[in-house]
């Protein structure tokens, strides 16, 4: 008896959805080439996540921020670059290796320990230091919550970290240290970025000795959910330390509006047919919205 030919069919829609993948891999291919022949740094990655894609297109994550801030701090404090550079909430390392570059040292701290190991491989490419640690307050164990989403660098100590992507959670228990702890024997920390979910101030909180008597830069973003009547936990906790800010802005400005209201909507149209403008600006008052990359200085006259 002759065998039933085994087949796959596909309809016409998913056709032209082969054929469309087929063209987009041809020319995602020759983006990755240019990108190798400019000598971006490659990075290992989570498959189908936004961070990853952005890294794909862009050669880091966030990479406008980066080179942005990157040439503010070479211009008013060159001290910033130093010396080591303490990446608390590493992810993968997309900022370690970036800064890698230009700083004497890199010491990586990520708390999931997924991620963690992807940040291994990635650190032994810029000969960095990593850690598989929680930052916060006090030591002891807390808990973190990874959603199963397209997102890697959504893990976070907080039950509700605003993060409604993805129903699966998974749960670690992780040991935290305090950043003063930890830091307690590196005696030329120059440059902290904080990329915490919403800890950033529970991070401060545990970081007082480290930044009153070393005096570092530190680089960190705030979202809505971050302010409470017009204040910042971990803005206030900087600024009795004796940190002033600067903060990238986006001009014309989406700030005040939601992704696909009107503010956004107006913004987007503006930078199409006039462009877009990103720079550093001095803020003494921060209005209760999203910031991508705040800068936090020592106040003038103080090392």
């Amino acid at each position: 008896m002759t065998p039933k030919t085994i087949s796959i069919v596909k309809s016409r829609r998913e056709f032209r959805a082969k054929l469309f993948r087929f063209f987009l891999a041809k020319n995602l291919n020759k983006f990755a080439r240019d990108q190798a022949d400019r000598g971006v740094p490659r990075l290992a990655c989570f498959s189908q996540d936004f961070i990853s894609i952005d890294i794909f297109l862009n050669g880091f994550y966030e990479r406008e921020d980066l080179d942005l801030t990157k040439r503010y701090l070479q211009e008013r404090f060159p001290v910033a670059l130093s010396g080591t550079f303490v990446d608390v909430g590493a992810n993968i390392g997309n900022h370690s290796l970036y800064f890698s570059r230009y700083v004497k040292r890199v010491l990586s701290i990520e708390p999931n320990p997924r991620t963690f190991k992807v940040l291994e491989v990635n650190a032994a490419m810029f000969g960095g230091t990593c850690l598989n640690l929680g930052i916060g307050d006090a030591s002891g164990v807390l808990t973190l919550s990874v959603p199963s989403a397209v997102n890697s660098g959504r893990a976070s100590f907080k039950s509700d970290s605003g993060d409604n992507s993805s129903k699966k959670i998974e749960k670690h228990s992780v040991q935290v240290k305090t950043l003063d702890d930890v830091l307690s024997v590196v005696s030329d920390v120059s440059l902290i970025k904080v990329d915490v979910e919403g800890m950033e101030a529970e991070v401060f909180a545990g970081a007082e000795a480290v930044l009153r008597r070393q005096r570092p830069v530190v680089l960190f973003e705030q979202g809505r959910r971050d302010f409470s009547q017009g204040q910042s936990r971990a803005i206030n906790l900087l600024k009795k330390y004796g940190y002033e800010f600067s903060a990238i802005q986006r001009s014309p400005s989406a700030q005040g509006g939601n992704y696909l209201s009107f503010f956004w909507i107006k913004a987007l149209l503006g930078r199409l047919f006039v462009g877009e403008r990103l720079e550093v600006v001095d803020v003494d008052y921060f209005r209760s919205d999203a910031y991508s990359m705040i800068i936090a200085t020592p106040e003038k006259g103080q090392k």
